[in-house]
């Protein structure tokens, strides 16, 4: 035998018993395995030949330069450095096997992020194959309803045509019979009646029998469309996993590949090490240099089971691991014992499906008589990571499915009301009355017109006298005033705000008071830059409303007509006690202001009318269209016929001229009943 051969044979050998006197060690300390750095190490058997050729080794390139002092070994420099080079050969073995350890760590956790994945797209598809499975029994159910219920339907159909023929035939046979003429009149009704209530009835059970039918296939569609829906979504799911089982059979390859790269050249280190020391150190080829060797990692808790899409930073979680065997002398050190690391990465929480409120229903396919309408919804956030899938984004339902009727019926006219002015007035229009009729029914809202349901006549036509004085308020009736006291009513000399309430005292002067409130009874309201004032409640005291007149100021400001008008409401639920009296309410507003449109201002407005009260808008400015068509923002406010309760004028001076008193006096004040 060769005594090369003799040597690496005693070499092998004593390596052998030195590793398995670690086994034995790690085993009695009762830790666990190797990590993936330290069983490749472990895996390594040194070698002593006689000349080792850096050029053939794959590692020689880690040494960086320091080749040179080893192929010069026979020199004393050589073998002065042979020590300083087993310590840098030591540390390069630490590095490859820390590069190791990352390595088989990145892809242990690759390797779980994948089953993870896999494992909850298998169960999600479980759940979902059960909800098919759901599905596909209401499928079955709703499948075995169609057919009986078509049958009955042609059946009723053809009950229907038998019935309408025998009654055709029996009217007909009658006609020809003799007797006498009251007694074929007998039988010809009670036939009648006999045929229109079977056909009524029958209809009424065809009626029900289509419905039924209709709801069904309403359902039936659904269902379909989510089994669809679902069974995409699996489809979905398979392709995916499939993918990540390619994707995770291709990392354990490079993985496999990367381990056995780095044993090969972490084996080439520990051979030419061995070499060195037993050639310059210790000749003594029982001695092998002993390698830190440490156990596998211990993955502590992670901080996040799974990732948030929206805000995608993943977990972290604490390594530690425990020294299994400790280096000798020249050997490689220990590796890092703990660190942190991510955890879960890639690993999408689940998200259910989130979708968007549903629509309105859409306008039913027919009047009467069973129709269909749809609603839609849309999709805010698909289901992600397995989560809950979305469901149907349109459905459908019957609609109007009762029997064809008038579209609106309407109940007796209600008297005529009072006419809106005493008289008619020189250059002006007559007044109207008005009467209105209830909707007893309508089909659908907006069946019955408006128009439909009230009607105007002109009254009180004859000329207006020509004194102010014939024309005085003189039957029962509450006036609420409101005055405007804003900008819209500034002028330099304040000539605009006493004209109106000028205005407003001549007509409380042409009123008849009686003390007691039998009569006439006025209240006061100033609005402006503050909120609305009362400066006088409802009161048949003439001095008390002329005095709160004569200290009325003007405030300047914004016009807030809206804020006036709802504090109206509460001055009229005020004089009222609460009871609508039997008597007139009349609300005036004396404005500057062009009143556009304004929900507020409506609002209230039409609070008051709906009370009874009466709304008569005076508004001070130019007059740019004389000729009223009713759908001004004005008309929101003033009362029907808004071309008789919107009194325009041009000027503030013109509102205090005497000439014109009489014609506010006949709109204001017209005669009760008249």
């Amino acid at each position: 035998m060769p005594s090369s051969m003799c040597c690496n044979v005693a070499l092998g050998l004593g390596l052998l018993v030195h590793l398995a006197d670690g086994a034995a060690s790690v085993a009695r300390g009762g830790s666990s395995s190797f990590s993936a750095g330290s069983a490749a190490l472990a895996a390594c058997l040194p070698s002593a030949p006689n000349k080792i050729s850096l050029a053939k080794m794959s590692s020689h390139q880690r040494l960086r330069g320091k080749e040179a002092a080893f192929l010069s070994a026979g020199t004393a420099e050589g073998a002065a450095a042979s020590t300083q080079m087993l310590d840098s050969i030591s540390a390069e073995i630490l590095a490859l096997q820390e590069e190791l350890d990352d390595s088989h760590l990145a892809c242990e956790a690759d390797k779980r992020v994948a089953e993870k994945k896999i494992s909850m797209l298998t169960n999600s598809n479980s759940q979902v194959a059960q909800d098919v499975g759901s599905l596909e029994a209401k499928i079955a159910y709703s499948s075995g309803q169609l057919q009986p219920t078509t049958e009955k339907i042609q059946n009723l159909r053809d009950e229907i045509q038998k019935m309408r023929t025998y009654c055709e035939k029996e009217g007909k046979a009658l006609n020809k019979t003799d007797g006498p003429q009251l007694i074929r009149v007998m039988k010809a009704t009670r036939l009648e009646t006999q045929c229109r209530g079977s056909v009524r009835t029958m209809n009424d059970q065809l009626l029900e029998k289509v419905g039924h039918l209709g709801k069904v296939q309403v359902a039936l569609t659904q269902v379909v469309a989510m089994k669809t829906q679902y069974q995409q979504q699996m489809k979905e799911a398979d392709q995916h996993m499939n993918r990540l089982m390619k994707a995770l059979e291709e990392k354990n390859r490079d993985c496999k590949e990367g381990s056995e790269q780095f044993q090969r050249e972490m084996c080439g280190l520990v051979e030419m090490r061995q070499a060195i020391y037993w050639k310059f150190v210790n000749q003594d080829p029982n001695t092998v240099l002993e390698d830190c060797k440490v156990s596998d990692w211990t993955a502590g808790q992670c901080s996040k089971s799974c990732m948030d899409s929206t805000h995608a930073e993943p977990g972290t979680m604490t390594l530690t691991r425990t020294t299994l065997v400790n280096n000798g002398e020249y050997g490689a050190a220990c590796p890092a014992l703990a660190r942190n690391v991510k955890c879960n990465e890639g690993v999408l929480c689940k998200v259910d499906c989130q979708m968007a409120e549903w629509s309105g229903w859409a306008k039913c396919s027919r009047k009467c008589a069973g129709g269909e309408q749809y609603r839609t919804r849309s999709v805010v956030r698909p289901a992600e990571a397995g989560g809950a899938v979305c469901g149907v984004t349109a459905e459908s339902q019957q609609c109007n499915v009762g029997r064809c009727q008038p579209s609106c019926t309407l109940g007796e006219w209600s008297p005529w009301g009072p006419c809106s002015k005493r008289c008619k007035w020189k250059g002006k229009a007559a007044g109207h009355a008005s009467r209105k009729r209830p909707v007893l029914m309508e089909t659908k809202p907006g069946s019955c017109k408006e128009e439909d349901t009230r009607e105007l006549q002109k009254c009180n036509q004859q000329r207006c006298p020509t004194s102010s004085e014939a024309l005085k308020c003189t039957q029962p009736q509450d006036v609420l005033m409101v005055l405007d006291g804003s900008d819209k009513v500034k002028s330099d000399d304040g000539s605009a705000f006493d004209s109106a309430k000028g205005f407003l005292s001549q007509l409380v002067q042409h009123s008849s008071f009686s003390g007691d409130g039998s009569l006439l009874r006025y209240a006061l309201m100033l609005f402006g830059a503050s909120r609305p004032q009362v400066l006088a409640p409802m009161t048949g005291d003439k001095n008390a409303v002329l005095e709160a007149l004569q200290s009325a100021s003007f405030q300047g400001g914004w016009s807030n007509v809206a804020e006036a008008m709802s504090t109206a409401v509460q001055v009229s639920q005020l004089a009222t006690s609460g009871e609508r009296p039997l008597r007139r309410e009349t609300l005036l507003l004396v404005t500057g202001n062009k009143l556009r449109k304004s929900v507020a201002t409506a609002t209230a407005a039409r609070r008051l009318r709906a009370v009874g009260v009466r709304i008569i808008v005076l508004q001070v400015g130019e007059i740019d269209d004389p000729v009223v068509q009713g759908d001004e923002s004005v008309c929101q406010m003033a009362s029907a016929p808004c071309a008789d309760n919107w009194l325009r004028v041009e000027s503030w001076e013109k509102l205090s001229e005497q000439e014109d008193l009489g014609y506010y006096l006949s709109t204001i004040c017209p005669l009760s009943g008249a």
